[in-house]
């Protein structure tokens, strides 16, 4: 994590069935955490952002079929380059909480303009996890308006290696409270949102009124 004395970014992006990172929503295997560690002070922060954004392209722009075959193609493009951290985790089933609670920022890529569409299933799911989340995707989708709201996080513009770069670099300047506040607004903005409490009686009602004006069409 963050602590004054050692300041670390460690940035998660997690990868795998039932996660919506981009183009493959349901990849199969193991899913697999990207881990982006950053050192500040440290001149490599930016090629280290550079060759994260990579290692993404790499991962989300591809079908489901190729995805795990490019796993091993992103490790080789790591190693290249020993100077920058970004690790690899296979995440062994119900550990994804335990792996999220090591990271201090959640990164969102999505693919430009599949924002649009929906809302991925990881947002709530790094909100309730109260950490700060970057979201690289459509500045006019639901998503992106969520992070702003909740004021849980920055957004940028998607596929933009230099605003990427930049978010990382206003993150990495916060404090550990600053960080642990915007985790906060997340979750808190997740309980009024999105979470099974506060929906169930909403999708209920409109069931109940769609059943109630079918059944009085009926009659008339």
């Amino acid at each position: 994590g963050v602590h004054a004395d050692q300041p670390l970014l460690h940035c998660l992006l997690q990868s795998g069935p039932a996660v919506h990172v981009a183009g493959p929503h349901h990849a199969v295997g193991q899913p697999l955490a990207v881990v982006f560690r950053v050192e500040e002070p440290s001149a490599l922060f930016q090629s280290g952002v550079e060759l994260l954004q990579v290692i993404l392209c790499q991962l989300i722009q591809r079908d489901v079929s190729q995805f795990r075959d490019n796993v091993p193609i992103c490790r080789e493009l790591a190693s290249n380059y020993p100077e920058v951290c970004i690790e690899f985790w296979d995440v062994p089933d119900g550990k994804v909480p335990e792996v999220q609670a090591q990271a201090d920022v959640m990164l969102l890529p999505v693919k430009k303009g599949a924002a649009m569409s929906s809302i991925p299933s990881k947002l709530p799911a790094y909100m309730f996890s109260q950490k700060v989340i970057i979201g690289s995707l459509d500045m006019e989708s639901d998503t992106a308006k969520a992070i702003i709201e909740s004021n849980s996080g920055l957004v940028v513009e998607p596929e933009d290696v230099q605003q990427l770069i930049e978010a990382f670099q206003e993150v990495s300047e916060w404090d550990v409270q600053t960080l642990e506040q915007k985790g906060r607004n997340g979750f808190d903005y997740a309980i009024k949102r999105f979470s099974r409490k506060q929906n169930l009686p909403l999708i209920t009602d409109l069931i109940r009124n769609y059943a109630t004006d079918n059944t009085s069409c009926r009659k008339a």
